[in-house]
């Protein structure tokens, strides 16, 4: 099998000299992958993956040259498929809302208790009469729950003060190769990891308060610092960790499960109430998050989503402990995630990010959902002529600009 090479590359023109891993995900129906030899602590982290994993094997236009028989014969029984509620539900927006009887507002604009009242009235008899699998897809960061997990996550770990020593090499190298001023890797190797991992969260806050890239770190950079940072911990550990971040909180803080959007005391109104609809009506509701699986997971029962209904970034084990290497949702991307591991098009998609979740609502069938969106989102929806909703779980009396 023919194989690719996985690193980071560059960012806001740093180098990096250690690049996280790309690992498989979590599927449900594919083969397990081939286990990748994990490097020496000296090794520049990088290794191959099949480069079968990367393939889309679904959507119009697709190359099959190399693509395996197995893949060939899932991307024709999805084709199969999704042609046949097409066939069902019609090839127009507005006539598909009307085969299942969803009556959506004319503006592109609804709150949270007007899709609830909507989706408790629709009917998708059509649907189960055809088999077709009828999913909901929900990106969770920011569209489930209020915030980024993992930020808080991250804290948890520094108040606790839990992090291994075997984790700060990884760690120094990782933070050392981003060129931040007075942080070299030398430096970072003379420090406690604890207190490594907090000065990381203190430049991503810095960042999102508006200071220069050459000086703080990206969201998406501490993501993988999380990763390295949580080497040598157990599955068994940052489990008991993610239920008490959702339980308990951060300290100081409320408990993490007060995150998941509910925008007034009234029912009917919360991203639970969704959820809880479409399941009433038959519908399979999924998690595709670009974040950390355990996390989404965690935080997934207080939605009623089973776990074995959440894809996200895997932390990569070896010997029962982390290695500090973790999977890239964005690397592969969530449509193919979707297509392999849950349905070839859901009926339902719901996200907040233009980049990850945007193309993942492009292959609803009936309606994909902005959720509170910013501008830049509004406005690729605009010009690629998409038929999205701003979804809003805001609380009354709050308007998006559209």
């Amino acid at each position: 099998m023919s194989s690719i090479k996985v690193s980071l590359g560059t960012h806001a023109n740093r180098q990096y000299a250690c690049a996280p891993q790309s690992l498989p995900l979590h599927t449900r129906k594919t083969a397990a992958p081939q286990q990748a030899q994990a490097p020496s602590p000296t090794d520049d982290v990088r290794f191959t993956v099949p480069a079968d994993s990367y393939k889309m094997p679904f959507g119009p236009g697709e190359n099959t040259v190399g693509q395996s028989p197995l893949a060939l014969r899932a991307a024709l029984r999805a084709r199969s498929t999704r042609a046949r509620a097409i066939a069902c539900l019609g090839n127009s927006h507005p006539t598909r809302l009307q085969c299942v009887k969803l009556h959506l507002p004319n503006e592109p604009y609804i709150r949270s208790r007007e899709l609830v009242a909507a989706l408790q009235q629709a009917d998708f008899q059509a649907l189960k009469r055809l088999k077709f699998p009828a999913v909901a897809v929900f990106d969770f960061d920011n569209t489930l729950m209020a915030g980024d997990v993992f930020g808080e996550f991250a804290e948890l770990l520094v108040q606790t003060r839990c992090l291994k020593p075997e984790a700060n090499p990884p760690l120094a190298k990782l933070m050392g190769s981003m060129g931040l001023p007075g942080l070299s890797e030398a430096e970072l190797l003379r420090r406690d990891v604890n207190d490594n991992l907090e000065t990381a969260l203190t430049l991503m806050m810095a960042r999102e308060r508006g200071a220069p890239a050459e000086s703080s770190i990206a969201i998406s950079e501490m993501f993988f610092i999380l990763a390295a940072a949580m080497k040598g911990l157990t599955p068994a550990i940052a489990g008991e960790l993610a239920h008490k971040l959702y339980e308990d909180g951060v300290a100081g803080r409320a408990p993490y499960r007060t995150h998941v959007f509910d925008p007034s005391p009234h029912p009917y109104d919360s991203a639970q109430n969704i959820v809880e609809v479409l399941q009433d009506k038959g519908i399979e509701c999924h998690i595709v998050t670009a974040g950390l699986r355990l996390l989404a997971q965690a935080g997934a029962k207080y939605l009623g989503i089973a776990n074995r209904h959440v894809v996200g970034a895997e932390l990569e084990t070896q010997d029962g402990v982390y290695t500090g290497r973790v999977s890239s949702v964005v690397d592969i991307g969530k449509p193919a995630l979707v297509q392999r591991n849950i349905a070839p098009a859901p009926l339902f998609a719901f996200g907040d990010s233009p980049s990850t979740d945007g193309p993942m609502l492009k292959l609803a069938l009936i309606q994909g959902f902005m959720v509170d969106p910013q501008p830049a989102f509004i406005e690729m929806a605009k010009r690629e002529n998409q038929h999205f909703m701003t979804l809003s779980f805001k609380k009354p009396g709050h308007t998006n600009a559209l």
